[in-house]
């Protein structure tokens, strides 16, 4: 709910593509397959990157293979990956767990450490970091009652909007990208 509020004060002229990635691999391999092509790929083509995170043990720790993925593609020969993430906005939507979940105890430190992680990735790669959005759920796990957090969400992304936008990638480097992946895969068998 909270993204969605973010997302609704976006300019109508952006496109926004939601992408539900299936669980990363925990290794990061030399020429991305399945969920991690479709995320380098979307990636590629970006010039915003909002992530969604909920307060869920499996969420984490998809959200550590992630940070992994992004700072292991720095390696990749297939194509230069930093140049490609650079000047890229990142920003986080996340949710605190609801008090009286099981582990809230155990998950709130962990989200309240997102932004660290993110913020030292956007450093290493040349990206800029937007902030993050944290929302608090009550009990029965509806966050719209967390007043603060709605209110801020109807402006958060719209201060990225209010920016000039960084240079999008064209169609020629994803097809450049697919090629090189192409040729890879070519070699490997």
């Amino acid at each position: 709910m909270l993204a969605l509020l973010a997302a609704g004060g976006l300019p109508a002229d952006w496109t926004q593509t939601w992408l539900t990635l299936e669980p990363l691999p925990g290794e990061v391999a030399p020429v991305p397959v399945g969920a991690a092509k479709a995320l380098i790929e979307a990636l590629l083509l970006a010039t915003d990157v909002v992530l969604l995170m909920p307060a869920q043990a499996d969420a984490l720790q998809q959200h550590s293979r992630l940070l992994a993925h992004l700072r292991g593609w720095q390696a990749l020969t297939l194509l230069n990956y930093r140049d490609w993430m650079r000047g890229k906005r990142f920003a986080l939507v996340a949710t605190l767990p609801s008090p009286d979940a099981a582990d809230a105890i155990d998950l709130a430190p962990d989200v309240r450490a997102l932004p660290a992680h993110w913020q030292a990735l956007c450093a290493e790669l040349d990206c800029e970091w937007h902030g993050a959005l944290l929302g608090q759920p009550d009990a029965t796990g509806n966050i719209l009652t967390d007043v603060a957090a709605g209110f801020a969400a109807q402006g958060f992304l719209a201060r990225s909007a209010a920016r000039p936008l960084a240079a999008a990638q064209d169609q020629t480097a994803r097809m450049q990208y697919l090629a090189a992946c192409a040729r890879a895969c070519a070699c490997a068998r």
